[in-house]
């Protein structure tokens, strides 16, 4: 029996090697025709760390700010690694962008 492959999660650190990964995942999406989701998770801040942001930053809009800041900056690094990673594929391999149906940053443990 041969499993068809629909959905392809990929879950990246953005470390310096992890175009690598992302390879994998765009050539299993090549040889199945599956969508590519990819997910960034960044670590919630520490106790202390929410405990300071609320202490030293006291306006409520101005520590949302900052806090939102916090996730588009992954969110654009994210977008920097793949652009780097699409500007090194051919042509015909620029294609599979096609089959990246969402890109999701978030916090959580």
């Amino acid at each position: 029996m041969q499993l068809a492959v629909k959905n392809i999660l990929y879950s990246t650190d953005l470390s310096r090697n992890s175009h690598i990964a992302f390879g994998y995942a765009a050539y299993l999406a090549q040889l199945t025709g599956a969508d590519i989701h990819i997910l960034h998770v960044l670590e919630r801040l520490s106790d202390d760390a929410t405990f300071a942001i609320q202490v030293y930053v006291q306006d409520d809009r101005k520590r949302h700010d900052m806090l939102d800041l916090r996730i588009d900056r992954a969110r654009k690094a994210l977008e920097e690694k793949l652009e780097t990673f699409w500007s090194q594929q051919s042509d015909e391999d620029r294609k599979l962008k096609d089959q990246i149906k969402s890109i999701r940053v978030c916090e959580s443990y």
